[in-house]
């Protein structure tokens, strides 16, 4: 029997961004109580924001696409934006 596999080189030409405010979660954050915010501490907070921010980049699509080793079987594996926050 034939395994999937899965492609992980497959991108789109589109993409559809959805952009929010980072105040929206600080303030949803701020008014948790204590027993809810386990890990919602603004320290903690601002460091998932940078790293969301940084694996969600647009850009990251650009770069995929303007690789000189795109489409090539020995093709560096590119960085692409995730979809999950936390």
């Amino acid at each position: 029997m034939l395994k999937p596999k899965f492609q992980d080189l497959i991108y789109p030409d589109s993409v559809i961004l959805i952009r929010g405010d980072d105040d929206y979660i600080r303030k949803h954050a701020k008014s948790l109580t204590k027993d809810q915010n386990t890990k919602w501490d603004p320290e903690n907070l601002n460091r998932r924001l940078a790293k969301w921010h940084e694996n969600n980049n647009l850009s990251l699509f650009q770069k995929a696409n303007a690789a000189e080793d795109l489409g090539m079987s020995n093709a560096k594996k590119p960085k692409l934006p995730m979809t999950r926050f936390f």
